[in-house]
C-alpha cells in the first residue's frame, strides 16, 4: 500500500530517524444501511433495504441481502453483489414479504400491532485489521414498530469465513397478520485500507466541500492542503509518516525516501510533524513534508516542497560518495579563481536548483573576504551560496547569503560558557534610558552574559574564524565598569532578551525550540576586517545560534533586532529556500512582520505605532529602512501586479541584474496585508499569533497562495473565524493567488506608466534586467524589472522626475551597466534596444 521509504542513513543534522512500519487505525466511515417498512394487507408487507456509502471515497464490490424467518418468503429480489457506490450514494432492494402459515421458530410474541411506514439508523460499527482479503460487516437496522424490537450486539471484529455461521445478526420484527416476521439484512463490504490514496475528490468530500489544495506553480504536486487529508488518525510519528500514504498520488511521492526530523506543537495544542527528503546517503536541501494535527489525531493541514524529480535524476549512494570529493575540488577551484574561504559540512549536502532549470547539485558556501570577486552592492552577504552539479560537477550557480544552512555542530555543550558568577548592574542604553543587566567579570573586566536564557555577547572579529566561517573562541566584549559599557550593546543586549522571552511566551524556546544558545556578535565581520552598516542572523555554529550587529545606529533598532531574530526562528523551523524569487520575498516579509508586531507592543523608545516603519529607530536619521503601512513611500509594491512589483527571474545568477527576483522589493506585500489586519481590527498580539502560528506550517519553498491558506488555517485554529471573510477579502486583494511570471493578466494601476522594453541580438547565455533609480524619491534604491523568456521587460511604475532607467547585463562573468534613459519620467515607454548598439560600461 505505502510505497514512501524511509532512509537508512541520515546527515547529522537530523534529529533521529527510523524505519515505520503501517499499524491499525480505526475507520470513522463504513458503508450502512436502512429497513423500511409499509403494510400491504394482513398476508404481506413491502419492505425496502437501502445501503448507502458513508465513506469520503468510492467502495466496490459491496454484497448485501435480505432474509425472513421461516414463516414468511421474499417475493422479488433479495441480494445484490458487486455493488459500486461513490461516496455518499445509495442503492436499494424493494421486496414483498408474505406469510407461508408456519409459526416463526423464534421470536416472542407481539399482541395487536400494526405495522407503520418506519425508518430507523443503525449504529457505525468500524473496520478492524484482518488477515483476510475481506472483511463481514453485518449493519442492522432497526425499523420502529407499532409494539416492540430487539437490537442484538455485533462483534467488533469477524473473519469472513466465520461470519456466515458465527455472526450474531440484527433482527427486525414486525407483525403481519397477527404473525410475528423477521427480516435481516446482511451487508458484505471489502476491507477498506487503512489509509486510503485519496483523489482531490476525496479530500474535498472527507471536508464537507470546504478543503483548499493548492500546487507549485511550475509542477503539478502539492503544496499545501488547507484541511483534513485522510480519516487516519496521527498521534506520533510513525503514524504521521503512515498518513502522507492517503496523499502519495498527489504528492508523486511514492518513491521518495523521507527521514523524520521534528515534532513541534502549536501554543493552541496542535501538532506539526516535519520529514526531510534524502537522496542517496544525503539530505535533499530546502525538500520537506509538514503534517499538522489537532489534540485528537485528526490531520489538519499538508504542507510539501519535496521535488520527486531528484530520483528521476538517479542520483545514487555510490554518486554521492564517488563525486562529492570531485564536487568539493570544483567548488575549492572556485574559491582559489574568485577569492574567499570554502565552508562545507562534513557529509554532503544534495541541493536540487530550480532557477531556469532543474539540477542536482552539491551544495557548498564560501566565506567572504576582502578578495572576494563579489559585485558592488553584495558585499554585507557575508557568504556565497556555491551550488556544484552532481554529475558533472561543474559549478552550476552562486547565490549571495547572509546566513549558511549547514547546522554544523549543533549539538555541542556550550554550558561551560554559561557556568559562571553573574551580578546585576545598571546601565545607560543607546537612548539614555537605565537599564539593569546581568554581567559576569574575567580578567579583563565585564562582559554581558545570561545565565538564564543562555545568551553572550563577543567581539565578532575576535571570535569568528574567517577561515573555517566557525567559532575559534568566544571572546567576550569587556568593560571596565558601567560607565564605559558601549550603549550601543546595551541595547543591542537588552532588546535581545525581551523579544527571546516574548517568542518563549509564545512556546518558541531559543530559536530551534529547545533553547539554543545565543551568541551575539558585536560588530558586523563580514570578512574583511572592517564593520558594516547591518545586522544577520548568520547561522548556527559550534552549538551557538549566532548573531553579528554592526556598531551603527541600525543596530539599536528594535525591530532590527526582533527581524533577525526571526530569521534564526524561522530557519530552525522551516530552513530556508533559495533566497531568489517568491521564496525569498517571503523570507524577508516574515522577519518585518514578526518583528515589528513585537516591536509595537513592547513599545520601545522612537517606535512608531501609526505608520508602521521598519529602522525608524536610529538617532540623527530621518530615513527608514521600510514602511508596512504605505510601500509605496518606499517604491514597493502593495500588492502583486502593483507598481513596482518585480516578475520572478528566469535566470540563474540573478542577485546582480534584478535583486534576485525583486526579494527586497517584492517584501512589502505580506506586511501591507499584515498591516490591513490590524485595521480589520485584529490586535497586535492576534496578529502576531496568526502569523507565528505559520512558522509551524510553512516549508522552504512556500508560495504567496500556500501562505494564503496557511493564514486561514491559523484564523480558524485560533479562534477568530469572525475576522475569516475580512481577511480572506484582503488576500484576496494583495493577488496572493496571482500569477508572479507575467504581467499579462493585471490591469495597470491608476495613475501609473507602462515601460516595455525590448533587448535584440541578446548574446547567448547573456543575462538583462532593467533598473529604475528614482533619485527624489528619498533612498534612491533602485527598482529592478526582470527580462521575460522573450527578452522583454515591463513593469507599471509611478511618474517621477529625474528618474534613470539602467541595463544591467550579465556576461561571461562579468556585469555591464548602460544607461537607456535619463529625465522625467511622466510618460509610457515603449522602446526596442540592439544590443550591438549599448554603450556598455564594466562594474565587474
Amino acid at each position: 500500500m505505502k510505497k514512501t521509504k524511509f532512509a537508512a542513513a541520515i546527515t547529522s543534522v537530523i534529529a533521529s530517524m527510523f524505519v515505520f512500519a503501517f499499524s491499525a487505525s480505526a475507520a470513522e466511515y463504513t458503508v450502512s444501511g436502512t429497513l423500511g417498512a409499509e403494510s400491504k394487507d394482513d398476508t404481506s408487507a413491502t419492505v425496502t433495504a437501502t445501503v448507502t456509502n458513508g465513506y469520503y471515497y468510492d467502495v466496490d464490490e459491496i454484497v448485501y441481502s435480505v432474509s425472513v424467518s421461516d414463516n414468511a418468503v421474499i417475493k422479488g429480489e433479495s441480494s445484490k453483489t458487486n455493488v459500486s457506490l461513490d461516496a455518499g450514494d445509495s442503492d436499494s432492494l424493494t421486496f414483498e414479504v408474505e406469510l407461508t402459515g408456519e409459526n416463526p421458530g423464534t421470536g416472542s410474541d407481539i399482541g395487536g400491532a400494526v405495522i407503520a411506514l418506519s425508518v430507523a439508523s443503525l449504529a457505525v460499527i468500524g473496520f478492524a485489521t484482518t488477515k483476510k482479503k475481506k472483511q463481514l460487516l453485518s449493519l442492522f437496522l432497526c425499523a420502529t414498530i407499532a409494539g416492540t424490537a430487539t437490537l442484538s450486539s455485533l462483534p467488533l471484529t469477524a473473519d469472513a469465513e466465520e461470519v456466515a455461521d458465527n455472526t450474531e445478526s440484527q433482527k427486525l420484527d414486525i407483525e403481519i397478520g397477527g404473525e410475528k416476521v423477521t427480516v435481516t439484512l446482511d451487508i458484505d463490504v471489502p476491507e477498506q485500507p487503512q489509509i486510503h490514496d485519496n483523489s482531490e475528490e476525496d479530500i474535498e468530500r472527507l471536508n464537507g466541500g470546504k478543503a483548499t489544495i493548492s500546487r507549485y506553480a511550475d509542477s503539478s504536486e502539492i503544496s499545501f492542503i488547507n484541511g483534513r487529508y485522510t480519516d487516519y488518525k496521527v498521534t506520533d510519528p510513525e503514524t504521521a509518516f503512515n498518513s502522507i500514504g492517503a496523499v502519495d498520488t498527489l504528492l508523486n511521492s511514492k518513491n521518495v525516501v523521507l527521514a523524520y526530523l521534528r515534532t513541534d506543537t502549536a501554543e493552541n495544542g496542535d501538532t506539526f510533524y516535519t520529514f526531510t527528503q534524502m537522496q542517496g546517503i544525503a539530505q535533499v536541501s530546502d525538500a520537506y513534508i509538514k503534517i499538522g494535527v489537532d489534540k485528537d489525531g485528526n490531520t489538519i493541514s499538508l504542507s510539501s516542497s519535496i521535488d520527486p524529480d531528484a530520483t528521476a535524476l538517479n542520483i545514487t549512494e555510490e554518486d554521492v560518495q564517488e563525486n562529492f570529493e570531485k564536487a568539493k575540488a570544483a567548488a575549492e577551484k572556485y574559491v582559489k579563481e574568485h577569492g574567499g574561504t570554502l565552508v562545507s559540512a562534513d557529509e554532503p549536502v544534495i541541493a536540487l536548483h530550480k532557477n531556469a532549470y532543474m539540477a542536482s547539485c552539491f551544495l557548498f558556501y564560501v566565506k567572504l573576504d576582502e578578495n572576494t570577486d563579489l559585485p558592488s552592492g553584495t558585499e554585507s552577504s557575508g557568504y556565497l551560496k556555491l551550488f556544484i552539479e552532481t554529475k558533472s560537477c561543474e559549478v552550476y550557480d552562486v547565490v549571495p547569503v547572509k546566513s549558511i544552512d549547514l547546522n554544523t555542530d549543533e549539538n555541542i555543550d556550550n554550558s561551560k560558557y554559561f557556568d559562571v558568577k553573574t551580578e546585576q548592574m545598571e546601565f545607560t542604553d543607546y537612548y539614555g534610558q537605565k537599564v539593569t543587566l546581568p554581567v559576569a567579570k574575567n580578567d579583563d573586566g565585564y562582559y554581558f552574559i545570561d545565565s538564564e536564557r543562555k545568551i553572550i555577547c563577543a567581539d565578532s572579529f575576535k571570535t569568528f574564524d574567517s577561515e573555517s566561517a566557525g567559532i575559534k573562541e568566544v571572546v567576550p566584549v569587556v568593560f571596565a565598569s558601567a560607565e564605559e559599557a558601549p550603549a550601543l550593546l546595551v541595547t543591542i543586549f537588552s532588546n535581545m532578551r525581551t523579544i527571546y522571552d516574548y517568542y518563549g511566551a509564545k512556546g518558541f524556546k531559543s530559536l530551534d525550540g529547545n533553547r539554543l544558545p545565543l551568541l551575539l556578535g558585536y560588530g558586523f565581520n563580514a570578512g574583511y576586517g572592517q564593520d558594516m552598516e547591518n545586522a544577520a542572523f548568520t547561522s548556527v555554529l559550534s552549538g551557538f545560534g549566532c548573531f553579528m550587529f554592526g556598531k551603527y545606529a541600525i543596530s539599536a533598532c528594535f525591530d532590527v533586532t526582533a527581524h533577525e531574530f526571526t530569521h534564526g526562528i524561522k530557519a530552525c523551523h522551516n530552513s530556508k529556500g533559495t533566497s531568489i524569487n517568491n521564496t525569498g520575498s517571503i523570507e524577508e516579509s516574515y522577519a518585518d512582520i514578526l518583528g515589528n508586531l513585537i516591536e509595537m507592543q513592547i513599545d520601545p523608545p522612537g517606535c512608531n505605532k501609526e505608520v508602521w516603519y521598519i529602522g525608524e529607530q536610529q538617532l540623527g536619521k530621518t530615513n527608514v529602512l521600510r514602511c508596512m503601512s504605505n510601500p509605496h513611500s518606499c517604491n514597493q509594491p502593495e500588492y502583486i501586479g502593483d507598481v513596482n512589483f518585480v516578475m520572478n527571474t528566469r535566470y540563474k545568477s540573478s542577485f546582480v541584474i534584478d535583486d534576485s527576483g525583486g526579494i527586497h522589493v517584492n517584501n512589502s506585500i505580506l506586511p501591507f496585508v499584515c498591516y490591513q489586519m490590524d485595521q480589520a481590527g485584529i490586535s497586535f498580539e492576534d496578529n502576531f499569533d496568526i502569523w507565528a502560528y505559520t512558522l509551524y506550517t510553512a516549508v522552504p519553498n512556500s508560495e504567496y497562495k500556500d501562505i494564503a491558506e496557511m493564514l486561514k488555517l491559523a484564523i480558524v485554529r485560533l479562534g477568530f473565524e469572525d475576522k475569516l471573510d475580512a481577511v480572506s477579502k484582503i488576500l484576496d486583494k494583495a493577488n496572493l493567488y496571482g500569477d508572479t511570471t507575467s504581467w499579462d493578466s493585471y490591469e495597470r494601476p491608476e495613475g501609473t506608466i507602462k515601460l516595455e522594453y525590448k533587448l535584440e541580438n541578446v548574446p547567448e547565455n547573456c543575462e538583462w534586467s532593467l533598473a529604475i533609480q528614482k533619485t527624489l524619491s528619498g533612498s534612491g534604491s533602485l527598482v529592478y524589472v526582470t527580462s521575460d523568456e522573450n527578452d522583454v521587460a515591463k513593469c507599471y511604475t509611478m511618474p517621477e522626475d529625474k528618474t534613470s532607467l539602467l541595463l544591467l547585463v550579465s556576461l561571461d562573468e562579468k556585469t555591464y551597466l548602460s544607461f537607456v534613459f535619463s529625465g522625467n519620467l511622466n510618460s509610457d515607454q515603449s522602446v526596442t534596444i540592439d544590443y550591438n548598439e549599448l554603450n556598455l560600461m564594466l562594474l565587474m
